[in-house]
C-alpha cells in the first residue's frame, strides 16, 4: 500500500495566484497565513530578521541545501532567497510511511527594517542555515545579487 501525501494546490482555477502568495510571503502581517509552511511542492524555509548595530542579519534554516541550489537577491528593503529541495532519490526501495520533510522549490521576500548597502552583503552557508549580513545603507541604494561562488559554505555540509 503507497501513501499519497494530500497536496492542496495554491493555483487551482486562479492561475497566477501562486506568484501572488510568493510576493507577499514574509510580510509581517501574514505570518501564520497559508502562504507559509508548505503547499504541493512549494515550501517556506523558517527565517530570523535582527538588527545588530549597522548591521542587519538574516538567517534562514535551508538543511540539505548547498550554495549552488540557493539564488539571494538583497534589494534596499528587502532579501530574496529562492531555490529547490530536490527528494532522495533511490533512499528507499520500499513503501513511504510517513513523509513530513519539505520539498520543492521556495521562495522568500524577506522585508528588512531598514534600506541596505547591497553590494557589499555577505551571505555564509553553515550547518543548513543561511546567513545574509547587509550594512545600512544611505537612501537610494542599488540591489543586487550575490553568486553563489561569493556565497562561502561550510565543507562540513557536504
Amino acid at each position: 500500500m503507497e501513501i499519497t501525501p494530500f497536496r492542496r494546490h495554491l493555483t487551482g482555477p486562479f492561475p497566477g495566484l501562486q506568484e501572488i502568495a510568493r510576493e507577499f510571503q514574509g510580510h509581517p502581517a501574514l505570518s501564520g497565513f497559508p502562504f507559509g509552511g508548505r503547499a504541493g511542492n512549494y515550501w517556506a524555509p523558517p527565517v530570523d530578521v535582527e538588527e545588530a548595530g549597522e548591521t542587519v542579519v538574516v538567517r534562514i534554516e535551508v538543511p540539505g541545501l548547498h550554495r549552488e541550489e540557493i539564488k539571494v537577491r538583497i534589494e534596499p528593503n528587502s532579501v530574496v532567497v529562492e531555490g529547490e529541495r530536490q527528494r532522495e532519490r533511490g533512499a528507499s526501495q520500499g513503501s513511504v510511511y510517513i513523509s513530513e520533510r519539505s520539498y520543492g522549490s521556495f521562495f522568500r521576500r524577506i522585508p528588512l527594517p531598514a534600506e541596505v548597502d547591497a553590494a557589499g552583503a555577505t551571505a555564509t552557508l553553515e550547518d543548513g542555515v543561511l546567513t545574509i549580513r547587509a550594512t545600512l545603507a544611505r537612501r537610494g541604494a542599488p540591489g543586487a545579487t550575490i553568486a553563489a561562488e561569493q556565497m562561502t559554505e561550510d565543507e562540513g555540509d557536504r
